[in-house]
């Protein structure tokens, strides 16, 4: 086989690399894009899950403010009651 023929091919000189590049560039770019995907998902999961944790926090805390306003309106209809019955 004389591979100085076949080196000189414009198909194994030009053709070829541009085709392997070509290959090899799609190949890391979906590999590094799929990496920047994980890493946002990661990052997004975590974010959502602070969040969860404040409001879970926050509807705790309004549960806490509506059981004393509850127990407020029974204490001043109690309160409340003697006064109106004197006026």
């Amino acid at each position: 086989m004389n591979w100085q023929a076949i080196s000189g091919n414009p198909f194994f000189t030009v053709a070829l690399p541009m085709i392997l590049t070509f290959v090899f560039s799609t190949w890391f770019s979906s590999h590094s894009q799929n990496k920047r995907i994980d890493d946002l998902r990661s990052e997004m999961k975590a974010g959502f899950e602070a969040v969860n944790r404040r409001l879970d926090g926050v509807d705790r805390r309004l549960e806490r403010i509506e059981a004393k306003l509850d127990n407020h309106a029974e204490r001043l209809s109690k309160l409340e009651g003697p006064a109106l019955v004197r006026a």
